[in-house]
């Protein structure tokens, strides 16, 4: 159980950086309002291959510092490598998406729909872990 409220933990930090960059990208100004731009939008390969080599330059500076602060380790360079994997599966996740619903507005609001209910699951089922674990059976110290 607790397993799956980490990955939706995951999932829905995942979803909310996605969300609001997704809602900066197909906003419009309209009469002074923003509004969801209804037209194609998709990002090109080569623009995904920038952003992924700009992640990556700065993966591989925070493992070179912590490496240089505390010595190479395998499992160190396991845990970076596994950061730059979890950025490249959500990226090409992400090309998925937009091959899926192209149109901005859509994309925005049917994903949107599907946060809201990831972060709606992660509100009742925190609440009642943080209930049960400090108020009803409290561990007992000592």
């Amino acid at each position: 159980m607790l397993t799956l409220h980490i990955i939706l933990v995951i999932v829905g930090l995942v979803m909310a950086v996605y969300m609001i960059v997704l809602g900066f990208r197909t906003q419009d100004f309209s009469e002074g309002r923003r509004v969801l731009r209804n037209a194609l939008l998709q990002t090109s390969w080569g623009r995904v291959g920038t952003m992924f080599g700009g992640v990556t330059a700065v993966i591989l500076l925070l493992f070179g510092a912590r490496v240089a602060m505390s010595g190479f380790s395998s499992r160190k360079f396991m845990v970076y490598l596994s950061l730059l994997i979890l950025v490249a599966i959500v990226f090409a996740i992400e090309i998925g998406i937009q091959r899926i619903w192209p149109n901005g507005e859509q994309r925005h609001r049917v994903l949107g729909r599907f946060t809201m209910i990831i972060y709606c699951v992660l509100f009742v089922t925190g609440s009642f872990t943080y209930t049960m674990l400090y108020i009803l059976y409290p561990g007992k110290i000592g």
